[in-house]
């Protein structure tokens, strides 16, 4: 059965660096988790994404580069 493209195939085009590429975006998604935490307790009425939203948003980004 073949899938529909996809924006993250580009990824697994060349899996040699997959490993590292994975890693910068699990360290982006970390420090994005961090930051929007902290925004949320300096305001606690803050609009926006809860701090897993904005790790995964992070980490889909740095793996689309």
């Amino acid at each position: 059965m073949a899938l529909p493209p996809h924006e993250l195939d580009l990824v697994f085009e060349d899996i040699d660096t997959i490993d590292q590429k994975i890693s910068v975006a699990i360290e982006e998604a970390k420090r994005s988790y961090t930051e929007q935490e902290g925004s949320i307790k300096e305001s606690p009425g803050l609009a926006g994404p809860t701090p897993a939203q904005a790790a995964r948003m992070a980490f889909i980004e740095s793996l689309k580069g």
